[in-house]
């Protein structure tokens, strides 16, 4: 284990350094026309499985659009270091990506993943109070428990814990369950604040579910400065909507831009915090991504929208 963890840890190091290179002349790498020094991010979940039959077009169409990074996840036929590739010779950064820590996978072998990948940031994009597969954990969200979010929390502290050991961060992606009421104006995502360790465990916050179900996304950032260090931006037709993710959340989904959610105060605040990633994801809806026009157009707004927004003096983590 000991080795493991040494190996881990040069293997981190020295995605750290790369990362460093990467960011010095990132942003002048695309013809996108791209106006703050925070790359712009998308999530290639969005663009469903045409990553996974041609990951160099894939990233070479996003690039350039002005994406300046993706965030990777895993696919049963393509190798991580395929991936990794086909994002360098694209132009790329690849600093994070989501991993299935709900499973009861060995941990070890995901960060060897992650290693492979070549990022420094690894985040569960749910975690179950159990290990367990995270489509049989999204069929029983909607009755969980304040007990239920604490085993949640213990589950991220240690995890978060082996991947600080093993060169890279940690974080937590939210959708719209963990803002139900469990009793007394208790919601699961303020557990998960509570019960975490902050040395170890960030938020990779998702302003879209978030929102959908209540969340005020300003009050979190303001109210826990500090814990998040990622943004997922998505857009829906209304707020405050739903807490359940059944099969009818996804339809309030919508264009970036088009939406009810004001990206305006949040793009101030987490800019003036310093968070590290600013990703784009447009959830596939009944597994049918959108359409690579709109990939642009959602690119188009965001990068808009920080044309008007006061400029990042921080330096990119």
């Amino acid at each position: 284990m000991q080795d493991q963890r040494r190996s881990f840890l040069k293997h981190g190091t020295a995605a750290i350094g790369s990362l460093t290179v990467g960011l010095s002349t990132q942003a002048s790498t695309h013809h996108g026309t791209r106006v703050d020094r925070r790359p712009i991010g998308l999530q290639i979940y969005t663009l469903g499985s045409a990553v996974e039959k041609n990951p160099e077009a894939s990233f070479s169409a996003i690039a350039k659009m002005g994406y300046g990074e993706i965030q990777a996840l895993t696919y049963a036929h393509l190798a991580p270091a395929d991936l990794r590739r086909a994002a360098v010779n694209a132009g790329l950064l690849l600093r994070t990506t989501h991993l299935d820590f709900s499973s009861n996978a060995d941990p070890s072998a995901l960060l060897e993943i992650a290693h492979q990948l070549g990022v420094v940031q690894v985040a569960s994009s749910v975690l179950a109070p159990i290990p367990q597969a995270s489509s049989a954990y999204l069929q029983t969200t909607g009755s969980m428990t304040v007990s239920d979010f604490q085993r949640v929390a213990e589950r991220a502290n240690r995890i978060a814990e082996l991947t600080l050991r093993a060169g890279f961060s940690y974080a937590y992606h939210n959708h719209n369950f963990e803002f139900l009421d469990l009793g007394n104006g208790v919601c699961g995502y303020d557990v998960l604040l509570r019960e975490t360790d902050p040395r170890y465990v960030k938020f990779e916050l998702d302003c879209g579910w978030m929102s959908f179900a209540g969340g005020n996304v300003c009050s979190y950032l303001q109210r826990h400065a500090g814990r998040f260090s990622s943004l997922h931006i998505k857009n829906f037709d209304r707020i405050g909507h739903s807490s359940t993710l059944d099969k009818t959340a996804s339809s309030h989904l919508t264009e970036l831009g088009t939406g009810v959610i004001d990206y305006r105060p949040i793009l101030d605040l987490a800019l003036a915090q310093g968070l590290s990633y600013l990703i784009v994801e447009h959830d596939p809806r009944n597994g049918v991504p959108i359409s690579m026009d709109m990939v642009q157009r959602e690119f188009d707004f965001l990068n808009g929208l920080l044309a008007t927004t006061p400029p990042d003096t921080t330096h990119l983590a």
